[in-house]
């Protein structure tokens, strides 16, 4: 993340050069402490760009699931609030 560029401008460049999505809009913000230090999560919603499949561009391995099964997967202690937002709809 590069100072000032913005949390969004920062995303979108990301998501674009890793999995062809785009983003959208701001979902939530997370902050979480882990014992040796803190982390913010700008989370958004995304949608495919150009097919009807994520490319992964830069990753080795992805799974594409619908909201009501993130759970099946287990998360890290920062991510289990989001996935439980968005487990619930």
């Amino acid at each position: 993340y590069e100072e000032g560029s913005g949390a969004y401008s920062f995303a979108y460049t990301q998501f674009m050069v890793t999995l062809e999505v785009t983003v959208e809009e701001l979902f939530c913000v997370r902050e979480f402490e882990y014992p040796r230090f803190r982390l913010k999560l700008h989370c958004y919603f995304c949608s495919l760009a150009g097919s009807d499949e994520p490319r992964l561009l830069e990753h080795k391995s992805g799974c594409w699931l619908p909201a009501c099964e993130l759970g099946r997967l287990k998360w890290l202690p920062a991510d289990e609030e989001i996935i439980d937002r968005l487990s619930q709809g």
